[in-house]
């Protein structure tokens, strides 16, 4: 999905962060890329060992670290379009509402602008279409195609 989800953690704090409210990085797990925990619109991105575009059509990265309490941490969800160009989304994020407070998204510029909804089981993100409308470029199309679309 090409989307970065803003959360802010409201319950008490029980480990030891550094000053900018996450803990450190004392270990990365295998599916680590700095590149799938960063809102770069690069068309560059794989997707992480394990997995399988074929079966998993998004998937999302967490920090790799603990944070503490309203220190914000961003969900980074991406699409595997495989060979297919993807022309409007609409996704579901479940969370716990009273552990978690939904602060904002951002959309890869790819897209029109998006709207949420909260409930209080998560919050549910759509766009209508791409930014280029019914006139993309080729090129325009290949940067919403693939297995790791932001």
């Amino acid at each position: 999905m090409p989307l970065s989800v803003l959360l802010l953690c409201a319950l008490a704090a029980s480990v030891i962060t550094n000053r900018a409210g996450c803990g450190s990085d004392a270990g990365r797990p295998a599916w680590y890329d700095p590149l799938l925990r960063s809102a770069d619109e690069t068309i560059e991105r794989a997707a992480p060992a394990g997995h399988q575009p074929e079966k998993d059509t998004v998937f999302a990265t967490l920090p790799t670290v603990s944070c503490l309490t309203d220190a914000p941490f961003d969900v980074y969800l991406y699409a595997s379009t495989r060979s297919h160009a993807m022309s409007t989304w609409r996704v579901r994020l479940f969370f716990n509402t009273t552990a978690l407070r939904f602060e904002g998204h951002s959309v890869s510029s790819q897209f029109k602008a998006s709207s949420h909804t909260l409930d209080v089981s998560g919050v549910t993100l759509q766009t209508a279409s791409l930014a280029c409308g019914s006139t993309c470029s080729a090129g325009q199309l290949s940067a919403v195609t693939g297995d790791a679309i932001f």
